[in-house]
This record gives C-alpha cells, sequence and structure tokens, in this order.
C-alpha cells in the first residue's frame, strides 16, 4: 500500500510539474523579453509585471541567456502575479558537459537543407512541384550549367542532373543556389543572407567546426586511358561579390586541400570506392575560420563595416556549392546536403542531445517557481535550412517537459508567384518541414503603404486581410485540427521612423480592436500580442510603439492610444475564448451584401445563409468575419468581427497612412458607423433566436432574418437557442 501511494504522489508531482496555474483555459500572452541580465528589465521588471496584470495578460515570453543572474526571481515574481511563462533560453556553451550546450535557442538555428539537383526554374519536373513549396529553390541560369534532367527511379526524387560524355561540353553541372522563382521584377535571387548560425564561437582561432557537404553522384562511360590522377569532378564553394540580385565576380573558397581552391574528384578516387555502379557519396567540409577569412561568413549583417559585428548570427553570403564536370565521363547528380556543425551534433549524437535537452529542461522545472514555464521558446521565426531542426528538437523533448514553440513569419509575402495564383509561402514550408505542433503564425497586416480605400486594389485593408489574416490564420487552423494548438500572434505595435512608419504602422482603435478580435473566428486556442513593450528615443520620437513604451530604454510610459485599447478589449478576448473552447470550430466565412466566402456548410444547424445589410451611403460596406462553432449538444454558436473598422477624414494620397504620427491618429482616422450581419433562417423557422453570449441580449427573427448590429471592429460571440 506504502509503495502505491508513493507512485501515485510521484505521478501528481509530474503532472504539477507541467501544470501552469493561469493559462490553462485560454492563454493571453505577450512578448515582454523580461530577464534578469539586462538593466532596463531589472530596473522596471516590477512595473512591467504589473502592467501586465493591469492589461490582462496570463502568460509572457520572458529571455535568460549567459549572463543570467538569478533566473527564479523573475519566475517567482511572474508567479506571485499569476502570469505563466515561456521561455527562450538564449545561453550557450562549447562545453557538452555543461547544461547551458543544451539549451534549444542556439540548437534550433543550426541548419540542414537537401537541395535536389533537377531543380532550376518554374518549370515542373514532376507534375505540380512547381506549386510544392518545400522545392522553393533552383540552381542559378545566369552561370551556364552542362547537362539536363533525367528520369532516374533510384534518385531520392526519382530524378538527376545527367551530363553524357560526348554529347555535353564540359562545364559546371550545379552553381548557385538561388530561389526557383523569380521575383516580381522578374529577377533572379540567390541565397543572400538567409542561412543564418548561432555566433557561438569568441575565440575564431580555437574554432574547429565546419560546414558540411554531401554530394549524391552516380558515374559511368568513364573515358578510356586516363591516368588515375586524371579528374572526373571538382567541387568548389565559392560566392559572389555583390548584392542578392548580383552575380558578379567569383570569389573562390578552400575546400579541404590547404593551398586548393578546388577539391579534385579522379579517376584513382572512384577506383578507391571499388568503382560503384549506383548512387555514392562525396562528402566535404569547409571549416569557418576559412569561410570567415574568404567573408562569406560574416557578423556584418548592415554591410556597414564601420558598426559593430552583429552579437548573435553569423550569415552566410551567397550560397554556392559548385560542382564541375570535366566531360571525361557519364554523370548524374541526385542532390547536395547542406549541414552546419550544430545539425552534424544533433544529427549523429541524438541520444546525448535528448538526454542534455530534457536535463536542462529539468533543470527549469525544477526551480521553486519553475512550474510557471508551460513552454519552451525556440528560434524566432525560423528561415527555410533551420526548420528541420525544429522537428529535430521538438522530437527529442520528452512529454513531461514543457513543449517547445516559436512564431513563423510570412517570409517575403506574396513576393515569388508559382503560377495559377499561387505563392511560395515560408508558413506552409514551416507546417510541411518543421511540423509543429503548435502553430504560431506571426502575421502582422499594417504596413506602409496599405490603404483605407477599396480603390486602391490589393493594398485596401480588406484585400490585404483576406490574403494575410485570412489564408494564414485558415490553414494554420485547419492544420492544428486534430495536431496540437493553434496560438497567432497579433499585431499591437508600430515602427515609427520619426518622420513615417517604418516595416509597420500601429493600427487606429478600431482596427486595432479588429485584430484583438480576429483570431477567435478561426477557433484559435490561445492569443499573444507582439508585443508589450517598445524603446522609442525622446529625441525624435522614433522606434516601436506598442502598449508600452521604454523611453531611451530607462522609464516606462503608457502609449495611451495603443494602451486603452488593449486593456478594454483584453477581458473580452479571455473570456470569450475560454467559452470557445468548450465549443468545437466548424469553419469560417467573410461575409458580404450579397454573398458569402468561401462556402460554409450550414447542415446540421439552424442557419440558412449570412448576408451583411446593404447601405449604399457608405464608403464601402459588408467585411463582416464569421467562424461557425458547435458544441456536445448540437448547439450552433457564431462568432461575429466587424472588418470594416476605420477610414481616413482628409484625402491626401494613397500612402497617406504612412505619415500620420499616433498623436494625430484622433484627427485623422474615423470609425466606420455600426452595420448589420444578417442571418437567415430556413424557410418555417419561426422559433429560432440568438442570445448575444456577453451582454445576454436575445435577438429575434422577423421575416425569417435575424439583424445583429455590429459597431466598427467590435465583435459578438451568438449562441442560437
Amino acid at each position: 500500500m506504502k509503495q502505491r501511494i508513493l507512485i501515485v504522489l510521484a505521478l501528481l508531482l509530474a503532472a504539477n510539474s507541467l501544470a501552469a496555474l493561469y493559462s490553462d483555459k485560454f492563454p493571453l500572452g505577450t512578448y515582454s523579453y523580461l530577464q534578469t541580465a539586462n538593466t532596463f528589465f531589472a530596473q522596471n521588471r516590477a512595473e512591467l509585471i504589473r502592467e501586465m496584470q493591469e492589461l490582462g495578460y496570463n502568460i509572457n515570453i520572458i529571455e535568460t541567456n549567459n549572463s543570467e543572474k538569478d533566473l527564479n526571481s523573475l519566475l517567482k515574481d511572474l508567479d506571485k502575479a499569476g502570469i505563466d511563462a515561456v521561455l527562450t533560453d538564449k545561453c550557450y556553451s562549447q562545453d557538452p558537459k555543461d547544461s547551458k550546450h543544451y539549451s534549444i535557442v542556439a540548437l534550433a538555428t543550426s541548419n540542414f537543407h537537401r537541395f535536389e539537383a533537377e531543380f532550376s526554374g518554374a518549370r515542373a519536373v514532376k507534375k505540380g512541384d512547381n506549386l510544392d513549396n518545400r522545392f522553393w529553390y533552383g540552381n542559378s541560369g545566369t552561370i551556364p550549367r552542362t547537362g539536363k534532367v533525367l528520369n532516374d527511379p533510384g534518385a531520392s526524387y526519382e530524378h538527376v542532373w545527367y551530363a553524357a560524355r560526348g554529347l555535353d561540353k564540359a562545364g559546371w553541372i550545379f552553381t548557385d543556389v538561388n530561389y526557383r522563382f523569380p521575383d516580381r521584377k522578374g529577377n533572379t535571387v540567390k541565397l543572400y543572407d538567409e542561412i543564418r548560425f548561432h555566433k557561438t564561437h569568441v575565440s575564431a582561432k580555437a574554432d574547429k567546426d565546419s560546414l558540411y557537404f554531401t554530394y549524391r553522384i552516380k558515374i559511368s562511360n568513364i573515358q578510356p586511358d586516363l591516368r588515375e590522377d586524371s579528374p572526373l569532378l571538382a567541387m568548389e564553394f565559392y560566392g559572389h561579390s555583390g548584392d542578392k540580385y548580383s552575380f558578379g565576380t567569383k570569389r573562390e573558397v578552400l575546400l579541404g586541400d590547404s593551398g586548393s581552391s578546388q577539391k579534385l574528384f579522379t579517376v584513382g578516387d572512384y577506383k578507391a570506392l571499388g568503382q560503384p555502379k549506383e548512387f555514392f557519396d562525396i562528402d566535404l567540409n569547409i571549416s569557418y575560420n576559412d569561410l570567415r577569412a574568404s567573408g562569406l561568413m560574416t557578423d556584418d549583417l548592415d554591410d556597414n563595416p564601420d558598426t559593430p559585428g552583429h552579437w548573435w548570427w553569423y550569415v552566410l553570403r551567397h550560397f554556392a556549392p559548385g560542382l564541375y564536370w570535366y566531360g571525361t565521363c557519364d554523370v548524374a547528380l541526385d542532390y547536395i546536403d547542406f549541414e552546419d556543425q550544430i545539425h552534424r551534433n544533433l544529427r549523429q549524437n541524438s541520444a546525448m542531445y535528448t538526454k542534455g535537452i530534457n536535463a536542462r529542461l529539468k533543470e527549469h522545472l525544477s526551480l521553486p517557481n519553475g512550474r510557471i514555464i508551460k513552454h519552451v521558446y525556440s528560434m524566432d521565426e525560423p528561415f527555410q535550412t533551420q526548420l528541420d531542426s525544429f522537428d529535430r528538437i521538438q522530437n527529442m523533448i520528452s512529454k513531461d517537459n514543457p513543449s517547445l514553440i516559436t512564431a513563423s513569419y510570412d517570409f517575403r509575402h506574396r513576393h515569388y508567384h508559382q503560377g495559377e495564383g499561387k505563392y511560395w509561402d515560408l508558413e506552409e514550408l514551416t507546417r510541411q518541414i518543421a511540423k509543429p505542433k503548435t502553430s504560431m503564425p506571426d502575421i502582422y497586416p499594417l504596413q506602409p503603404g496599405i490603404s483605407y480605400e477599396p480603390y486602391a486594389g490589393e493594398n485596401f485593408l480588406q484585400n490585404v486581410l483576406d490574403h494575410k489574416l485570412v489564408k494564414h490564420y485558415r490553414e494554420s487552423r485547419e492544420y492544428s485540427l486534430g495536431k496540437g494548438a493553434f496560438y497567432p500572434i497579433v499585431q499591437c505595435f508600430g515602427n515609427w521612423s520619426g518622420d513615417r512608419w517604418y516595416s509597420w504602422i500601429a493600427p487606429p482603435k478600431a482596427t486595432q480592436k479588429m485584430l484583438l478580435f480576429f483570431p477567435l473566428c478561426y477557433g484559435a486556442n490561445g492569443v499573444y500580442h507582439y508585443q508589450l513593450q517598445g524603446h522609442v528615443s525622446s529625441a525624435k520620437g522614433a522606434g516601436f510603439y506598442a502598449p508600452l513604451v521604454g523611453i531611451d530604454s530607462e522609464s516606462i510610459q503608457r502609449s495611451p492610444y495603443i494602451y486603452d485599447v488593449v486593456k478594454e478589449i483584453n477581458p473580452r478576448v479571455k473570456k470569450l475564448g475560454e467559452e470557445l473552447q468548450k465549443w468545437q470550430w466548424k469553419g469560417a466565412a467573410t461575409v458580404m451584401e450579397n454573398s458569402m466566402y468561401p462556402a460554409l456548410s450550414f447542415a446540421n444547424t439552424p442557419l440558412k445563409q449570412l448576408r451583411v445589410k446593404q447601405n449604399i451611403s457608405s464608403l464601402y460596406s459588408g467585411y463582416i468575419e464569421t467562424g461557425l462553432y458547435q458544441n456536445n449538444a448540437g448547439k450552433t454558436a457564431l462568432f461575429a468581427v466587424n472588418r470594416r473598422t476605420n477610414y481616413l477624414q482628409t484625402r491626401m494620397g494613397l500612402n497617406r497612412v504612412d505619415y500620420i504620427p499616433l498623436d494625430s491618429y484622433n484627427k485623422a482616422f474615423a470609425e466606420f458607423a455600426p452595420q448589420s450581419l444578417v442571418i437567415h433562417l430556413p424557410k418555417g423557422n419561426k422559433k429560432t433566436v440568438v442570445k448575444d453570449f456577453e451582454t445576454g441580449k436575445v435577438y429575434k427573427a422577423k421575416g425569417g432574418k435575424i439583424s445583429v448590429p455590429l459597431a466598427a471592429g467590435d465583435a459578438k460571440l451568438l449562441i442560437f437557442e
């Protein structure tokens, strides 16, 4: 009996270690970046935590790094305030005996990708692969490439890049990796700085890390009477000067043999392998020291040698694992695998890293207030070559440890047109390769160039919402069904240069309300806001504006325009979100005056169709976003958000929004009058009514229709009775 009691107690303790106390019903989180090592956060911690309480947040994203003094003191303050934590562990040590060697963020920066040799341009190799996000890369046509695509059932994608002796001229059979599809201007874009490395190496002289390549090759029909030292192939990793569009002067980089710019593969090398008839691998590596010496691996992210190097990143400028063919044999290149040192360590020492990662997480959980750590945060917004690492690491983490999450960003939105109305989509690629158990798209729709008027084409606010929020929320929610949680990250910030909005525009009030409510149309299991506080210069007013601003990285102030909206809406989102966790999401649609898109099935519901009441006197009408829900009792609910929010009261050109500072928003922006969602009931249905979940107000049918008014940016959860 005693042993049984001890086992039960152990199970309860294990369960409690992951029982986040405050955000279980519905996480409403923010990026606070709280840490103990930074002076600003140390001085303002208490105020930032009080403000999170005031704003209604129950979870926040915090950081720890090698300068950490006392992580538990921060966890203790958050615990006391009733706020859970997502821990971003940015520590690192080169020593495998140190637990910091197994910190998640550094490991998740690691790179791996397989580049199939047969992809050049947008033309399909297999039917439909030109629309498949996994095959986003190609081989440059700017430098002539000899050979052609050939079917080969033994190849990884059943195709190779093939060159035949006597038929093709000697030359390059692989050169620069670029995006498979040209950009909007028709330019070929090569990989410029998307391949990034964690800057783990304090002393370059002591650095023993390398970059690794595997060329999978098949050789036949070797020219007779060649000498043993006659080269068949040459591997050469090189780069180009110039920017991401320029294929300028070639810069050679050492590969292998000291003093040589090439690694040759000779007749003797082929014979030493036993003259294989099928595919074989040629493995090569190049040291980080050589890459840095060449200038291709650099911490100069801003291309300005007069500014300090980046403290966190090295980037690899221009990715070109060249393969030269001497024309003296038939050759088939299947693919080139690319891998950095950290990924290689993870892959080759999986058991060691699995043990170390879980021990590191347990170390944090075992802190006196470690129980509030609900998730661990990976590298933020990973690039395409880092997606494999995320999947590898999340599968190493045991179920009794906090799960791995990170945000994914719609990188180069609608930049590469694949054809058939489809654009290359990093969000979809993330789902395909990283396979996140929790989906966290951070799609921020308000950017410079946006317009609030309907004649602005694709820059019209409602069109931007369609191809950004609607598309990505729907796809993320559908992906998450049966897999895990959907935690969209909502924009509540802007980046002001001092004269104009730069990169992101702070939303006007009604638009901000709409953005905060919008995820509930798509069955969000929780919501995070980016961000809690920005940093602003008092001299020019430039910087990031969020609910709070850090003035000169010293004192904290509220940003009234943003703060007030978030404070008003957060309690409602939390209450509505908690209620909707009891329901099953069935789909979402945008409702217009005479249509609804996409089609939404109302089978087994008391609805027939949805429309917006026409308003011919307004600039435009429509755009009420709706989410359909049902519960186990067979009841139906509809969550509705009025997307028609703000308009400009003066006319100053399509891009005028870019130049309006926050303190002019009240004069510049007005809110549209309310509009009504019209619910059509099936013929003969006279008894159905809908009740507003928050207020209890009942809306009755008249002439087979129920009309529900919605203010600009506002939302209602309607329960059908």
